[in-house]
């Protein structure tokens, strides 16, 4: 949307003068901030110097408990207190704590002999005895003082950095009213680059929009001249099949010698071979057919319940035949408790011998194609799987491309019109399902359909062989 030039103005006034307002606020909350944490740092200071006394006292109690019942539970406690006064003087020789406690005048002398001793302790602690443990006591008991005098120190001490930070907050607000009168200048400087911006900007949106106008045109171009060829193909491939089923009609009296013998057995071979090659174009026309049906969506789906295990018994009982003159056996494995699928009889019988007719074009003899059915996650699952030659990778993407034939080590006499898989991703397409194809080289080819969750049927609700829409 495009709003007026004064309009915009103002509205980019206003949203600089925010965003200083929003600059001061931030600039003073992290001030606020700062000061929290150093009040933190202050308060952590006093609370580790006053539990370095503590850490203190517990040893020394520690050690005369064991002195007077050495057992184990009280040994290990004494360890532990000892490792307690460890860690306090790490914490009190480091960082800010360091600062604050530092101000004790003997702090370099107290932290020299609070090592010093710890150290000797370590000498003394194993095996610690009734009598190490008295030694251990004497070593410490030049601490007590230092420790004392170090917390009243750091008491003094921490009050001065409350005042400090006092004084830094006010000078800090005093810096921030001047951010603030220098942020607002800048605001209204930057107005005038993004009104200039703004104005690009338009220019920018009107020629996108006329981009996308143009390609719309083009689409829809495209679009058209793809349902005139539809159309040319459908008209064209219909008009042959008026004198093809003459051509075939004919060659099938020949090669049968309807209305007598031929004479020379050169006649039946040739008509043997004119037979061949019509069925070899009607079967050409056909896939052109369905691919243009199904791309112009003239071609509507009767759904109804469809029992897999008994699609695939039909499906093996037709190949049967070629399967066993190509020397390749034909197997199923479907899952027992599979519900029927809710698709198109028709198209599926179609996608299922399209799909067994590849993989016996380019399966070797010995080899083996297994047809599976499984649920995934609510849906049907197909599987037709070869042990042929497979199909190199970087044509797979290319297959369901219409008339793309593999170069996988096929002769040209096994590599078809290039239309079957077309013709399978469509119909799978019409389903709302997918096809996926996993192959290489040498091993063999898997390619896998999934119908979508609307394509399984509660056993429940089948009544009979179908189910309504």
């Amino acid at each position: 949307m495009k709003l007026p030039s004064d309009i915009s103005g103002w509205a980019l006034t206003i949203v600089a003068i925010l965003f200083s307002l929003g600059a001061a606020f931030s600039l003073t909350q992290m001030q606020t901030l700062k000061t929290q944490v150093d009040s933190g740092v202050v308060a952590q200071g006093i609370w580790a110097v006053s539990q370095g006394e503590g850490r203190f006292l517990n040893a020394q109690i520690a050690l005369r408990d064991f002195i007077t019942d050495p057992s184990e539970e009280n040994r290990e406690k004494t360890i532990e207190q000892i490792d307690f006064l460890w860690n306090r003087y790490h914490v009190l020789s480091r960082g800010r704590i360091q600062l604050i406690a530092s101000a004790y005048p003997k702090y370099d002398e107290a932290m020299s002999l609070f090592r010093a001793s710890l150290e000797k302790v370590d000498s003394q602690i194993e095996p610690l005895t009734p009598d190490s443990a008295r030694t251990i006591i004497e070593i410490l008991a030049p601490l007590k003082q230092h420790l004392h005098q170090l917390l009243i120190s750091a008491s003094l001490t921490a009050n001065k950095e409350r005042a400090n930070e006092i004084n830094e907050a006010q000078e800090i607000i005093s810096v921030l009213m001047i951010a603030f009168v220098v942020i607002l200048i800048a605001g209204f400087a930057a107005l005038l680059l993004l009104s200039r911006e703004n104005r690009r900007f338009r220019r920018e949106v009107e020629h996108r929009s006329k981009a996308e106008a143009q390609l719309q045109e083009a689409k829809e171009i495209a679009e058209r001249a793809n349902a005139s060829k539809s159309q040319f193909l459908a008209t064209v491939s219909h008009e042959f099949r008026t004198p093809l089923n003459a051509i075939l009609g004919f060659s099938d009296m020949l090669r049968s010698q309807f209305f007598g013998p031929l004479g020379s057995p050169k006649y039946r071979e040739y008509a043997d071979a004119v037979h061949a090659s019509g069925t070899h174009l009607l079967s050409l026309i056909d896939d052109v057919l369905d691919i243009t049906t199904i791309e112009a969506g003239k071609r509507p789906l009767d759904r109804e319940a469809v029992d897999i295990a008994d699609t695939f018994g039909k499906l093996r009982a037709t190949f049967e035949l070629s399967a066993r003159e190509a020397g390749v056996a034909l197997k199923q494995r479907v899952d027992a408790d599979l519900p029927p699928a809710f698709v198109d009889r028709r198209a599926l019988r179609q996608i299922l011998q399209n799909l067994i007719s590849n993989a016996l074009k380019f399966t070797e003899p010995g080899g083996t194609i297994t047809l599976g059915a499984t649920r995934a996650h609510g849906a049907i699952e197909l599987r037709v799987t070869d042990t042929g030659v497979g199909i190199p990778r970087e044509q797979i993407e290319r297959v369901t491309e219409p008339f793309f034939t593999s170069d996988g080590g096929a002769d040209e006499a096994r590599k078809g019109t290039g239309l079957g898989l077309a013709i399978v991703v469509s119909l799978v397409g019409v389903h709302g399902g997918h096809l996926h194809i996993d192959s290489a080289l040498g091993r063999g080819t898997s390619v896998i359909i999934r119908f979508p969750e609307n394509a399984t049927v509660p056993l429940e609700r089948v009544p009979g062989n179908s189910i309504p829409a």
